[in-house]
């Protein structure tokens, strides 16, 4: 007989679909093992195994984070990025696993190929390489021989934490500033998914732009807040929370350590022409409110093509434990105590800065009479939250509620001590 031969033929990715009534789903994994002169009487272990690591993070350009790293608890980037240390099957965690009985035929030299169906749990999250943390799954095939010797093959598997339905996300609150009448609320249509990024149709209104007269003015001009410039920058913060599992398997949220890392995924500039009439042929496209006082300023945000919008990484807590963790290669700084464990979400925001100036304007030809020099900037910061609808019954039909925000739970209700100060990665 010759030598046994292993070969796993299994997806690259494997998806795991979250949707709002139901949650993530346990699936299987169907793949094929190729084998050859393996003895019938030896069972073939097939074992999804993971690894996660914790890395101290390097100082990085901002301007290149989009393309250099890759972003959140899904999210593999190109061959390059993806390289990362060898997988160590021996300090890996198990996390599922199912039998092969090879076939008689399988004591010739000719392949045979046995299906097999693998569990893959829903709560998995998503494979990931961010600068401070790394996860890392493996399909292994196992055979071990009548004289001890094992043969064993692998394959990378790719998790991927999914939305099934088009994802919402929450338009920001109703902002105004002090000794001035401008309020700003921003919104959010359906992000379109492009080849290379991800663009989220995004409106700004602006309302309170319509100034009242002064006694200098004359009776045919009016005054007006003008929007000259609107800038704004995508904005990641992965939280990683560490510790050390208690009696129950968990980590308790009394003891855990959490460590920030924030980054700028992608900037933009709209440089806006407005003239009065603002809805004038050659001006940037605005909507004038019904009141007539304010407008809306459609523009587009583009993020990276991996970034998971409405992805549910929020934490896992039940009680005043963090549940679902990721076991950490690092080995334990002492025998007595198990390895440390951690979990990572990830928080994206949207800062927006709008320059605005003030101009009187002509009411009958539109032309600019006067222009106050000094100009005013605005800042908005918009949490990027998902949203969902609750369906209603109304006359034994469902209709949709206002959708209702979605958001990571807090931390502050329900940890036993104070936590731990912050610290930041460099």
């Amino acid at each position: 007989m010759g030598k046994p031969k292993l070969s796993l033929h299994a997806p690259a990715d494997h998806v795991i679909s979250l949707t709002s009534t139901e949650g993530p789903l346990d699936s299987l994994l169907c793949g094929q093992l190729s084998l050859s002169n393996v003895p019938p009487q030896c069972d073939i272990h097939i074992t999804l195994a993971r690894v996660g690591r914790l890395k101290q993070g390097k100082a990085t350009n901002d301007e290149a984070a989009s393309t250099k790293f890759i972003r959140e608890l899904g999210f593999m980037g190109s061959q390059k990025e993806q390289k990362r240390e060898q997988f160590d099957y021996k300090s890996a965690e198990k996390l599922s696993g199912c039998l092969i009985s090879p076939p008689q035929a399988t004591s010739g030299s000719k392949p045979v190929k046995c299906g097999f169906k693998l569990p893959i749990p829903a709560y998995l999250p998503a494979t990931a390489a961010l600068p401070s943390v790394d996860i890392c799954y493996t399909i292994f095939a196992i055979c071990t021989q009548p004289n001890g010797k094992t043969v064993q093959c692998s394959q990378d598997l790719r998790i991927i934490r999914k939305n099934a339905e088009p994802v919402r996300l929450e338009p920001s609150r109703k902002i105004s500033f002090p000794e001035s009448p401008l309020a700003v609320r921003a919104s959010f249509d359906t992000p379109n998914l492009g080849t290379k990024n991800i663009t989220i149709p995004t409106t700004m209104q602006l309302q309170g732009l319509s100034l009242p007269s002064t006694s200098s003015m004359r009776i045919n001009e009016t005054r007006w807040l003008v929007p000259r410039e609107i800038k704004w920058e995508f904005e990641e913060t992965a939280v990683l929370v560490t510790g050390f599992p208690d009696s129950t398997g968990h980590v308790p949220m009394s003891t855990a350590q959490r460590v920030l890392k924030k980054r700028k995924l992608a900037t933009g500039t709209e440089n806006l022409k407005l003239k009065y009439p603002f809805t004038r042929s050659g001006n940037t496209f605005v909507r004038m409110l019904e009141d007539g006082s304010g407008m809306e300023i459609p523009f587009p945000v583009s993020a990276p093509k991996t970034t998971q919008l409405g992805d549910s990484t929020a934490l896992s807590v039940a009680g005043s434990h963090i549940l679902h963790t990721v076991l950490c290669s690092e080995p334990a700084p002492n025998a007595e105590l198990p390895q440390k464990r951690f979990a990572v979400y990830l928080e994206y925001k949207l800062h927006i800065w709008l320059r605005i100036g003030e101009d009187v304007f002509d009411e009958a030809s539109g032309d600019l009479v006067n222009r106050k020099m000094d100009e005013m900037a605005y800042t908005v910061l918009c949490p990027l939250t998902t949203q969902q609808a609750a369906l209603v019954q109304h006359d034994g039909e469902q209709h949709e509620e206002e959708p209702l925000p979605v958001i990571p739970p807090r931390y502050d209700g329900v940890w036993e001590q104070p936590p731990p100060d912050y610290t930041t990665y460099s």
